[in-house]
């Protein structure tokens, strides 16, 4: 699968949940607050990528689109 493709809100929200299991193991409570906040981060781009694409079409933004 090309990276491209793996940018979808499903990509996204697994990628949220992988995190949030490594801040479940986290003994450092910075560490566990700044990898809750890395799985919102993932979440919002998992909503923006519905929003942008409501037609549920399997596309993602294009490779610009999130670094700004």
């Amino acid at each position: 699968m090309s990276a491209r493709r793996e940018l979808t809100p499903a990509y996204y929200r697994e990628m949220a949940d992988n995190v949030r299991e490594a801040a479940r193991t986290a003994k450092i409570p910075e560490v566990r607050r700044e990898l809750l906040e890395l799985a919102e981060r993932f979440e919002r781009m998992a909503a923006y990528i519905e929003r942008r694409y409501p037609e549920g079409r399997d596309r993602s933004p294009p490779d610009d689109e999130f670094h700004s």
